[in-house]
């Protein structure tokens, strides 16, 4: 591979295959005739159109964060000519990481122990960048959890409806704009200065997360491109979200999806080992809410793709996104039924750390 050439690696380049899941950038692992192994991925511009800020901004946090540890686990690997990233002839920007040897991810949790070492990771993200001021971070995506924007943007969906669509997702669309009020007030508590915004990760699923295949304990948190001013509660949320469900995020069976309470608990119980001590009072009483908010902002965000005829979420089959939508506004309603438990964990937890 060309690009990886570019790059201040150990070695030459031996070979480089297509690697991992991922949906927005093309990625590759490359191994060099020194036995050392690299990612190396061409940058989706469509998603990420500054990479030169991109790249920047990420080479900021390894650092801080390395400073922060005392050590450095997740690094960027320079170009020859000193930058964080590449661009060929036609425009493709590329970017290499070193990969961390004897790791391993997962694409869902196989015991609560996951989850705890899951949260531990992503807690300990937020407590490593707390020395980095929100208004100095790159903002990759402007308004990415704007939960009232993601709103609006549903009801114009529907007064465009180009598909015809608007008709069948009616029930949906009631039950969402009944929860509306409650999924924006994390959003509107942070614009009335009540929960303080963060560096916080912004993509906090189980699959971002680097475990140690000798002790299986988590290592670090990949995938920095939407590190940006955020809420602990919305770090928190998704990761109950995409973690904690019993299903999966396009489960056709709605009647399987419910919150699991012992993950739930696990990742609470990781998540405030790694932070607890960092956030303040009203954000460690918002945690309880962050997954409802979170899981509703994705329904929304399904449901309104699903209208405009499948132009974002790349689909499978007729009617994924509405698919996906469901799946979340069950969890969602399941999460209703267990708000007080969910709450009395995070207090539970939270008294014991104090204590």
């Amino acid at each position: 591979m060309r690009a990886a050439a570019h790059f201040d690696l150990s070695g030459r380049v031996a070979q480089a295959l297509p690697w991992g899941q991922g949906h927005i950038h093309r990625t590759f692992r490359v191994e060099t005739d020194g036995g050392k192994e690299y990612i190396l991925q061409k940058i989706n511009t469509a998603v990420f159109p500054q990479p030169e800020k991109l790249m920047e901004h990420i080479l900021r946090v390894t650092r801080h964060m390395a400073d922060a540890a005392g050590k450095s686990v997740f690094r960027v690997s320079l170009a020859r000519d000193g930058r964080p990233w590449w661009q060929d002839e036609h425009g493709g920007a590329w970017r290499v990481y070193p990969l961390i040897p004897n790791t391993f991810t997962l694409q869902e949790p196989r015991t609560p122990q996951d989850m705890l070492e899951s949260g531990r990771v992503f807690g300990r993200f937020i407590k490593d960048l707390m020395g980095m001021a929100p208004k100095t971070l790159y903002v990759s995506i402007p308004g990415f959890h704007d939960t009232p924007v993601r709103f609006d943007a549903l009801r114009a969906a529907v007064r465009k409806d180009p598909k015809g669509r608007a008709q069948f997702v009616t029930e949906e669309l009631k039950y969402l704009y009944s929860c509306e009020a409650r999924a924006c007030r994390l959003y509107q508590q942070a614009l009335q200065g009540q929960l303080p915004l963060r560096a916080t990760h912004n993509d906090t699923k189980l699959n971002n997360v680097l475990f140690d295949r000798s002790s299986e304990k988590g290592v670090c948190a990949v995938d920095l491109d939407t590190v940006m001013p955020g809420l602990a509660a919305y770090d928190f949320g998704d990761a109950i979200r995409f973690g904690a469900s019993s299903a999966p995020e396009d489960a056709q069976d709605t009647q399987a999806v419910h919150l699991d309470l012992s993950r739930y608990a696990a990742y609470a119980r990781g998540f405030l080992q790694g932070c607890a001590d960092a956030l303040t009072h009203a954000e460690l009483d918002s945690l309880a809410e962050g997954p409802f908010s979170i899981t509703i902002e994705q329904a929304v965000r399904f449901l309104t793709d699903y209208i405009l005829g499948d132009i974002y979420y790349r689909v499978d089959r007729p009617g994924h996104n509405l698919q996906r939508c469901r799946a979340q506004l069950a969890l969602a309603r399941d999460m209703e039924k267990r708000s007080a438990q969910m709450r009395d964990v995070i207090v539970e937890l939270t008294d014991r750390e104090e204590n």
